[in-house]
C-alpha cells in the first residue's frame, strides 16, 4: 500500500494537534504584543513579559513546521481526502468556521495538503523569500487550520475548535 494514501498514526495526529495549538498560541501572542504596543506609550506595560512569551513560543515552531511538512507529505492523498470530507461534513466545524476554513485552505484541485506543506516550508525558510512576522503568522495559520481539521475526529472537537479559531484569525489578519 502506498504510504501517501495511508492514515497517519495516532502519534502523528497528536504531533499535529500539538503543533497546531502551539502555532495558534504564537500568533495570538503576536497579536497581544501588537495591541500592547498600540495601547502603551512608554517602556512600561506588558511588553517585556510578552516579548519573553513570544520568544518561548517561537522556539518549537521550526520543529513543528518540519514535522507537519513531513507528515502532510507522507500522507498527502489520505489527508486531502480527509480534509475534503471535513469541509463537506455537517458535523465538527460550525458552518461559519467551515466556510472560513475553506477560504484559508483554498487550493486548485483541492490539494489542501500541498497548501499546508508550502506554508510550513516558508515558515522554516525552505522557500526563497524574506518574510515578516505577519507573513509567518499567516503561514502558521494555514498550518493551524489544516492541522486542526486533520484532528477533529480524534480529539473530541479540540481540533475543530483550533481550526475554527485559526481560520477566523487568518481571515482577519491575512
Amino acid at each position: 500500500m502506498d504510504v501517501r494514501s495511508a492514515e497517519p498514526t495516532t502519534d502523528e495526529l497528536l504531533e499535529i494537534t500539538l503543533a497546531a495549538t502551539e502555532m495558534l498560541n504564537f500568533v495570538l501572542l503576536l497579536q497581544a504584543r501588537k495591541l500592547a504596543n498600540s495601547a502603551t506609550s512608554g517602556p512600561t506595560g506588558p511588553g517585556d513579559y510578552l516579548d519573553e512569551r513570544i520568544a518561548a513560543a517561537a522556539a518549537p515552531l521550526e520543529r513543528h513546521a518540519r514535522r507537519m511538512t513531513a507528515i502532510f507529505t507522507d500522507h498527502q492523498a489520505w489527508i486531502n481526502q480527509h480534509l475534503r470530507s471535513e469541509l463537506q461534513a455537517n458535523t465538527g466545524l460550525a458552518p461559519g468556521d467551515r466556510s472560513n476554513a475553506e477560504q484559508v485552505l483554498a487550493r486548485r484541485n483541492e490539494d489542501y495538503a500541498q497548501g499546508v506543506i508550502d506554508a510550513m516550508r516558508r515558515v522554516v525558510g525552505d522557500a526563497p523569500a524574506t518574510y515578516s512576522r505577519e507573513v509567518v503568522a499567516c503561514d502558521l495559520l494555514v498550518g493551524v487550520v489544516g492541522g486542526g481539521l486533520m484532528t477533529c475526529f480524534k480529539t473530541v472537537g479540540t481540533g475543530c475548535l483550533v481550526a475554527g479559531m485559526g481560520a477566523g484569525l487568518a481571515l482577519a489578519l491575512c
